[in-house]
């Protein structure tokens, strides 16, 4: 069982939430954050997390997150992938970090 760090609660978020604790039902989130901390506990609510957070690191250190799975816009996902990176996080994301050819790309 992977134990889930959710960044994002919007639409998105709840989408992977659905497949992950809903079809699949292998794995677990275990922390969620959210930029309003009234988003992320209705997210925790729903979705039986013990930990929320409105501060991003926080959720992506926790102790028993195995994987981070970020769900958020995509100008927020190179912050979210270096967060993941400095805590040792195996993270997993669908959107690309660049927009166009001229942007920077991270590849992991």
């Amino acid at each position: 069982m992977a134990r889930i760090a959710m960044l994002g609660s919007g639409f998105i978020g709840r989408f992977y939430a659905n497949s992950i604790q809903g079809q699949r039902s292998k794995d677990k989130i275990v922390s969620i954050y959210a930029r309003k901390d009234t988003n992320a506990k209705k997210f925790a609510e729903d979705y039986g997390c013990e930990h929320y957070t409105s501060n991003m690191e926080e959720a992506v250190a926790h102790p028993d997150v195995d994987v981070v799975c970020i769900a958020l816009p995509n100008n927020v996902h190179e912050e979210a992938v270096m967060l993941c990176c400095k805590h040792k996080k195996a993270v997993v994301t669908t959107k690309p970090l660049g927009l166009n050819g001229e942007d920077d790309l991270l590849f992991l």
